[in-house]
């Protein structure tokens, strides 16, 4: 694992350290979970940029764009298989109900 050394102003020092007492974990748990979570988002913005642009270059070709409206339709589900998973879902039973009835 590597190690880092970060300079915080010091209203931020202030917070980072309040937070991690009212959380009852250490500074660099948190910087960590920060860090870590900004990466992720980060990675997710970019894959979504690059779909985005992958997905207006398939428009400017008749031929993809038609190809690509094709394979997305397969995957739609017909309303009224949405319709028959609602009903199924709405009379299964409830299983917080079901285990409230077991314990008594």
């Amino acid at each position: 694992m590597g190690l880092i050394s970060i300079e915080l102003p010091d209203d931020a020092e202030k917070s980072l350290s309040q937070e991690a007492r009212n959380s009852r974990r250490t500074k660099s748990e948190l910087a960590l979970e920060a860090i870590l979570a900004y990466l992720q988002q980060s990675e997710s913005e970019r894959d979504l940029a690059n779909l985005e642009t992958a997905a207006k270059k398939l428009a400017e070709h008749p031929q993809s764009r038609h190809e690509s409206l094709r394979i997305a339709e397969e995957f739609l589900i017909p309303e009224n298989e949405i319709q028959d998973t609602t009903d199924r879902h709405a009379l299964a039973p409830d299983p917080i109900q079901q285990v409230r009835a077991q314990v008594g």
